[in-house]
C-alpha cells in the first residue's frame, strides 16, 4: 500500500520513535555499532549511483533523525529511568508527595526524588512503600509535602506471579520502588496538584450518576464517560475481557470521538458555522482530556482530533496517518517512559490498522444498505485487531476469537449509551432518567455476560501456534502496509481471510484443551488441588490457606493446561481470607459453580454468607455441599469426613477412586474411616492442608493404592515404606508439585 508515500513527516518520526524505542532496550556495545552504521551510511548518502530509488535527501534526514533519537534515548535511560540499576544499596532520597493510596498491609506514596546522594541527574518518580511498623513513626502525611528518608532502590518483580509488575510500573513513569525505610522526616505544607481537582470532580460526578441510578449501570457508565473505573462491577470487566471488548471499557479515541462528534453535530443543528463549531470542539476536547486526567490514550486521540480541527481551519486539509504520528511523537516527547504503555501501543496500532483501510480507493456503491455497513464494520474491526494482534498476544494471557464481531455489536450499543447517559448527567435533576438508564446498562451487561459464558471464545496465548501464527501475520501486515501492492482490495480480503483463519484455528486448539481427558495433581506451599478435564467440563478441587499467594496458584494451574474458565470450583474448607481470594480470582476467571462445605461453626457460617455476596456481583453459582455427592458430566465428588482443618474427600472419575486425605486424619478420630477409605481407593493424596499435630504421622501399609503422594511435610515416611510401594508396583511421590494420574 506505501502507507508512506507522500507522507515524509510521517515516516521521519515513525523513524524516531522506533529508534527512540530500539536504543531502550539494547546494551551499550550495540548502540556503538548502530551508531557507527548510520555514520558510515551518511557519507555513502552522497554518492548517486548507490541511491538512485531512494531521494537522498529523505535518506539522509532520515539517518539524522535515527541518529538524534538514539542518541537521546541512550542518556533518557541512561540518566532518568531505572535508579535500581544506577544507585545501589541504601540511599539518601529527598522527594515530594504526588500521590497517596493505602491498603491493609501498606501505604503507598508516588514521591518524585529532588536528590538522590546529592548527586546530579536524581529526578525519579518512585513508589516507596511503608508497612505498619514503618508509618507508626509518620503522621500527618499530606501531596505536596516534601519527605525525607533512607531506603533501599529495587525494581518491581514479582517471584510469585505473572504480572508483569517492572513493565506496568516503568510504562508510567516509575524508576523504582523504595522499601526498607528509616530516618523518615516531612517538611513544607499541603499543596494539590492540577489533576487532583479534576480528580476529585470524576469522583463527585461518577457518585451523582450512581444516585440518580444504579451501582452496576451507574458504574458503567462512570467508566465509558469519565475513566473512573473505581464503581465499575468487576464481572463486567471480566466479561468484556473474555469477548475482546476491554478496550470499550478504557477511556480511549473511541470514546473522545463519538463524544466529539455528537457535540459537533449539535453545534450544527443550532445553526453554528463548521469553523465556529471546530474552534469550540478543539475546547471541548481540551476540557475533555482534562477531566479524565489526560490517559495516554485519550491525549493521543484528542491531539490526533486537535491537529486535525487546526489544518480545516488553517489549511482546509487534514492526513489521519500524519495526525497520528505527531501524536504519538507528542506524548512521547513530553513523557518518554510512555513508549513502553501498552494502552498507547494498543491504540496507536490499531488506530493505524483503521487508518491503512482508510487510505484504500472506494468504489461507489449503489446499494448502501445494512449489509454492506455490517461488512464494512467488520473489516474495520479485523483491520484493527490486526494492528494489535501481536501486542496483545505477547502482553495478554488470552485472546477472545469473537473480538471482531463483538467488537461491532458492542459499539453501536454502548455509542447509544453513551449518548444517553451524557444527556441523563445534564438533566438527571430535571427529570427520572435513572430507570431508562438502568434499563440500558443492564441490556449491555446481560448481553455481554451471554457472550462470555459460550465456550472455545477465548484461547490461551500460551500455545505455540499462536505465538508463531501472530508473528507471521504482523510481519505479513507491515508488508502489505509499506510495500507497493497493485490489487489492493483483495489484499484486504487475505489480510481479513487470514486473520479470521487464524482465530478459527484457535478455537479448535481451545476445543482440544477443554475436551482432552486429564486429572491432574497439583502442589504448593498454599495447599493442594486436582484438575480434572472431559468432554469440554473442567472441575478444580482445592484445598489450600489462601494466605501466601491467594489465588496466584489457582491461575497458574489453569495457564499450565493453557485453559482459561472453570465450569466447577470446589473448596474443601473455610479460611477468613476466602471472600477476598475469591473475589480476585473472581475478577481474573469465568468461573459456573462454587462449592462450599457446609458451615460446621458460627466462624464459618460468617464466612460463607459473605461469600454469598459474591452471587450476584458475579453471576455465579455458589452453594454448599454436606455428605452428599457433588455429580458433574465426568466427576463425582463426595467429603466423606469434615471436622475443623480435617478431612477426608472422594473423587470418582472413570470407574477409579482418587482420594483426598488430611494427613492429621491419621491420629484423630476419623482414624477408622480413613483407614476404610484409603484401603478401597486407588489413589490417596495426604494433603498439604490441614490440622497439624507436633507428631510425625506414619505412613501405613496400605496395599491398594496404585499411587500414594504424601505432600503433607508433617508424615515420617521411612525407607522401608518407600520400598514396600515400590515393589509392590505403587507409585510413591514425596510433595510433587505436579502428578498426572492418567499420563
Amino acid at each position: 500500500m506505501k502507507i508512506f508515500y507522500r507522507r515524509p513527516l510521517s515516516l521521519i518520526l515513525c523513524i524516531m520513535l522506533g529508534a527512540f524505542s530500539l536504543f531502550s532496550k539494547i546494551d551499550e556495545p550495540y548502540n556503538y555499532i548502530l551508531w557507527s552504521i548510520a555514520l558510515i551510511l551518511f557519507p555513502l548518502s552522497f554518492i548517486k549511483p548507490l541511491f538512485r530509488k531512494i531521494p537522498r535527501t529523505l535518506f539522509r534526514v532520515v539517518l539524522i533523525a535515527f541518529l538524534i533519537s538514539s542518541i537521546l534515548s541512550h542518556h533518557y535511560f541512561k540518566f532518568y529511568y531505572k535508579a535500581y540499576e544506577r544507585f545501589d544499596g541504601e540511599v539518601n532520597v529527598t522527594a515530594e508527595i504526588t500521590e497517596i493510596k493505602a491498603n491493609d498491609f501498606y501505604t503507598y506514596l508516588t514521591v518524585e526524588s529532588k536528590t538522590i546522594n546529592t548527586e546530579s541527574f536524581s529526578n525519579y518518580k518512585f513508589l516507596l512503600m511503608l508497612d505498619l511498623e514503618e508509618m507508626k513513626e509518620i503522621t500527618d502525611l499530606k501531596c505536596g509535602k516534601y519527605i525525607s528518608f533512607i531506603g533501599k532502590i529495587s525494581d518491581f518483580k514479582e517471584e510469585k506471579s505473572d504480572f508483569d509488575a517492572n513493565s506496568y510500573y516503568l510504562s508510567k513513569g516509575y524508576s523504582g520502588k523504595i522499601t526498607n525505610v528509616s530516618d523518615v522526616s516531612l517538611s513544607g505544607e499541603e499543596r494539590k496538584n492540577f489533576s487532583s481537582y479534576f480528580h476529585e470532580a470524576r469522583v463527585k460526578t461518577a457518585e451523582f450518576i450512581i444516585e440518580k441510578s444504579d451501582e452496576e449501570s451507574g458504574g458503567f457508565l462512570a467508566a465509558l464517560l469519565l475513566g473512573e473505573k473505581a464503581f465499575l462491577s468487576p464481572a463486567i470487566n471480566l466479561d468484556f475481557q473474555r469477548i475482546g471488548i476491554s478496550h470499550i471499557l478504557a477511556l480511549s479515541g473511541m470514546h473522545l470521538a463519538i463524544l466529539a462528534l455528537g457535540f459537533s453535530k449539535l453545534l450544527s443543528l443550532f445553526g453554528f458555522g463548521k469553523k465556529f463549531s471546530s474552534i469550540i470542539t478543539i475546547i471541548f476536547t481540551v476540557g475533555y482530556m482534562a477531566l479524565t486526567g489526560f490517559p495516554i490514550s485519550v491525549v493521543r486521540a484528542g491531539i490526533m482530533l486537535i491537529i486535525s480541527y487546526l489544518l480545516f481551519l488553517f489549511a482546509n486539509a487534514s492526513d489521519s496517518l500524519t495526525n497520528l504520528s505527531i501524536s504519538v511523537f507528542l506524548i512521547v516527547l513530553v513523557s518518554p517512559y510512555a513508549i513502553f504503555d501498552i494502552s498507547l501501543l494498543l491504540s496507536a496500532f490499531a488506530t493505524l490498522g483503521i487508518v491503512a483501510l482508510g487510505d484504500l480507493p472506494r468504489k461507489r456503491e449503489k446499494n448502501k444498505g445494512v449489509k454492506n455497513k455490517i461488512l464494512n464494520s467488520l473489516c474495520i474491526s479485523l483491520f484493527a485487531l490486526s494492528g494489535t494482534f501481536l501486542l496483545s498476544v505477547l502482553s495478554f494471557g488470552e485472546i477472545s476469537l469473537i473480538s471482531p464481531v463483538s467488537t461491532l455489536v458492542f459499539s453501536v450499543l454502548c455509542e447509544i449509551f453513551l449518548y444517553f447517559g451524557t444527556f441523563f448527567l445534564i438533566f438527571a435533576n430535571l427529570f427520572p432518567l435513572g430507570d431508562v438508564l438502568i434499563f440500558l446498562g443492564n441490556t449491555i451487561k446481560d448481553l455481554a455476560h451471554d457472550f462470555s459464558k459460550l465456550k472455545y471464545i477465548t484461547v490461551s496465548t500460551d500455545f505455540i501456534f499462536i505465538n508463531i501464527a501472530a508473528i507471521i501475520f504482523t510481519i505479513i501486515f507491515a508488508l502489505f502496509l509499506i510495500l507497493s501492492i497493485r490489487r489492493k482490495r483483495l489484499g484486504v480480503l487475505l489480510i481479513s481471510g487470514l486473520m479470521s483463519l487464524i482465530l478459527v484455528i484457535g478455537s479448535l486448539f481451545t476445543y482440544s484443551a477443554e475436551n482432552t481427558e486429564n486429572l491432574i495433581y497439583y502442589g504448593s506451599e498454599d495447599g493442594d488441588a486436582i484438575l480434572i478435564t472431559d468432554s469440554g467440563e473442567i472441575s478444580l478441587i482445592e484445598s489450600k490457606t489462601y494466605m501466601r499467594s491467594k489465588t496466584y496458584e489457582t491461575l497458574k494451574y489453569l495457564k499450565t493446561e493453557k485453559l482459561t474458565r472453570l465450569d466447577n470450583y470446589i473448596v474443601t474448607g473455610y479460611n477468613e481470607k476466602m471472600p477476598s481470594a475469591l473475589y480476585q480470582l473472581l475478577s481474573d476467571v469465568k468461573i459456573s459453580n462454587i462449592y462450599v462445605p457446609i458451615p460446621n461453626s458460627e466462624e464459618e457460617a460468617d464466612i460463607y454468607y459473605k461469600l454469598l455476596s459474591l452471587k450476584s456481583t458475579f453471576n455465579v453459582n455458589i452453594s454448599y455441599y454436606d455428605n452428599c455427592t457433588l455429580e458433574f458430566q465426568s466427576v463425582a465428588f463426595t467429603a466423606k469426613y469434615r471436622e475443623e482443618r480435617l478431612g477426608i474427600f472422594e473423587i470418582i472419575h472413570k470407574n477409579k477412586k482418587y482420594l483426598m486425605a488430611s494427613s492429621g486424619i491419621l491420629v484423630s478420630d476419623g482414624l477408622n474411616l480413613a483407614l476404610y477409605e484409603i484401603f478401597e481407593s486407588d489413589c490417596v493424596i495426604f494433603m498439604r492442608y490441614g490440622k497439624s499435630y507436633k507428631n510425625y504421622n506414619f505412613v501405613y501399609e496400605f496395599k491398594k493404592p496404585q499411587v500414594l503422594i504424601i505432600s503433607s511435610k508433617g508424615m515420617y515416611t521411612s525407607e522401608y515404606i518407600q520400598n514396600f510401594y515400590k515393589n509392590s508396583g505403587a507409585d510413591i511421590r514425596l510433595t510433587p508439585e505436579k502428578y498426572d494420574f492418567i499420563r
